[in-house]
């Protein structure tokens, strides 16, 4: 995925606080989406998150030389937001750099995030982050992972006149080829509400949503991917492969996702498939593993479903 510099990018960062807990929980899973404002799609994929140590930075100076930050080290330790972030960025290079600073930690106001992936705060502009469609309200580190949620970090422009809107596309993961068929567009606004997304852009070829988020297409033998692009308050959506053939059974009944695991003992579910695994450290098993998933050898156990 390819890197961009950011137009004003803000001062404004999500803030956590860090969990105290006597005991390590067990491993929790998030799918992760982090995106630009110019739809640059920087991760997307299926983490799973324990106890994890973030590093701040010095480097992570979106508050200004009058509220540096450390390069003091810290623990989380349970199963949270900022905690997957962490993780997502050890396992996709394209959030290195992920710069945090603890300018703001002794006031009580937890870490703030800076930098993913070379795109630095600026301006007004920050990263935006949302869990099932509802925008944060606390700190990252206080909202626990529970398994199947999706979290969402977007870098806003600094301009938006509110909270950013998240786009979901909808399409089926195969159709019979030259056959119209349908994809829908729905708006999950901030405050956890969700409506039709009408007069959005669906590509390719462009085409626009009716009044009930619809659109429709019509595509050859092969792969086509669509997106959902809005205003200036939403967040593109997903790009979404659908496979076109003659004979539909030609191609894949569900689409895989990349899963990644903690740094502890996972016990990895597979999803649809065809998926691809990397269980990372830790004694871990991957549960009802497909034939066509990728299983990396990091797996200790594979039992197959």
């Amino acid at each position: 995925m390819r890197k961009l510099v950011a137009p004003a990018i803000g001062a404004i960062a999500s803030f956590v606080l860090i969990a105290a807990s006597a005991a390590d929980a067990k491993p929790k899973y998030t799918d992760i989406r982090v995106i630009t404002n110019e739809a640059v799609t920087l991760a997307e994929h299926r983490q799973y998150t324990e106890k994890v140590k973030v590093q701040a930075s010095t480097g992570a100076d979106c508050f200004g030389e009058s509220n540096p930050s450390s390069d003091a080290k810290y623990t989380l330790t349970e199963p949270n937001t900022l905690g997957a972030l962490v993780d997502s960025a050890s396992n996709d290079s394209d959030l290195d750099p992920l710069l945090i600073t603890d300018a703001f930690f002794d006031d009580g106001f937890g870490f703030g995030v800076c930098d993913m992936g070379g795109l630095e705060t600026e301006g007004f502009s920050y990263w935006y982050s949302a869990v099932n469609g509802t925008g944060s309200t606390t700190g990252p580190d206080l909202i626990p992972v529970k398994n199947g949620d999706a979290n969402l970090w977007y870098l806003t422009t600094g301009e938006e006149p509110g909270f950013p809107s998240e786009l979901v596309i909808e399409a089926p993961a195969r159709v019979t080829a030259n056959e119209p068929f349908e994809v829908t567009v729905t708006r999950l606004k901030a405050d956890g509400s969700q409506e039709p997304a009408a007069g959005v852009t669906v590509s390719s070829p462009p085409t626009e949503t009716n009044a009930d988020g619809e659109a429709t297409f019509m595509v050859g033998p092969g792969q086509a991917t669509f997106q959902a692009m809005g205003g200036i308050d939403d967040v593109p959506s997903s790009e979404v492969p659908v496979c076109a053939a003659v004979e539909v059974s030609d191609c894949p009944a569900d689409r895989g996702i990349d899963i990644f695991g903690s740094r502890g003992d996972d016990k990895i579910k597979s999803a649809a498939g065809p998926d691809r695994i990397d269980c990372g450290r830790g004694d871990d098993v991957v549960k009802k593993a497909q034939r066509s998933d990728e299983v990396d050898k990091s797996c200790e156990k594979v039992k197959r479903g």
